[in-house]
């Protein structure tokens, strides 16, 4: 076991002279299953991590949750808090149709496609994101819940 994990430092410092980038031992953790206590014990010692006290597992990686099972509300529900304030706060007043239909597919619909590749995504949500920009790219305003009628 010990050879394994001087494997797995080499490797960290060789990474490091590659890159030019530093693992830091203060921010990295180690999450665990199913290893026996004094093995993790003596691993976390000899890299210098930290362990994970939680059994849940729920951090960010690359802006991505990262959790165990299937995703739930209170997962994802950040991503849409953000998706929202940011259809809030532009000033789609002052923005003709077009650039809020622009708005919308470049910035707001290549953020759901990147989450889309990594996870499902609840109906609920969905639909909450969805009519947050139809009030956007039609009225301007996200909370306006006018009709919109056509000829």
């Amino acid at each position: 076991m010990s050879k394994n994990v001087q494997s797995l430092q080499n490797l960290f410092s060789l990474y490091e002279k590659a890159s030019a980038q530093v693992v830091r031992k203060d921010k990295s953790i180690v999450y665990t299953s199913f290893i026996y206590s004094q093995c993790i014990k003596r691993i976390i010692i000899f890299l210098g991590f930290t362990q994970s006290t939680s059994n849940d597992i729920n951090f960010n990686y690359l802006c991505i949750p990262m959790f165990k099972r299937k995703p739930r509300r209170r997962h994802l529900q950040h991503i849409a808090d953000k998706i929202k304030c940011m259809l809030d706060t532009w000033k789609g007043s002052i923005l003709s149709i077009m650039g809020r239909v622009l708005l919308v597919n470049l910035i707001i619909h290549s953020m759901l496609l990147y989450n889309f590749m990594i996870y499902f995504w609840l109906i609920s949500l969905l639909k909450d994101i969805d009519k947050w920009t139809h009030n956007f790219i039609w009225f301007g305003d996200i909370m306006n819940k006018k009709l919109v009628t056509t000829a």
